[in-house]
């Protein structure tokens, strides 16, 4: 059984997150590989957590990456 196959929006979300969160450079390439979902819903998922107030940026050569100090500075309120 692939988890990732059968994972929500969301948890996909969460997963993207944790991945910038720890450094990691991503393509939209890279993220629909690894999370088994086209190129298109991998870019949908960059504006998704941007929109909720990742501050996520695509460089001039495709990779997203997290601004520095980016998660401690998101609030919900």
């Amino acid at each position: 059984m692939n988890l990732l196959a059968e994972s929500t929006p969301t948890e996909r979300a969460v997963l993207l997150i944790h991945w910038l969160h720890i450094g990691r450079e991503l393509t939209t390439a890279d993220v629909a590989e690894s999370l088994q979902v086209s190129q298109r819903t991998a870019q949908r998922l960059f504006v998704a957590v941007s929109r909720a107030g990742v501050p996520v940026w695509r460089g001039d050569d495709g990779v997203y990456r997290l601004l520095s100090d980016g998660l401690t500075q998101i609030s919900p309120y």
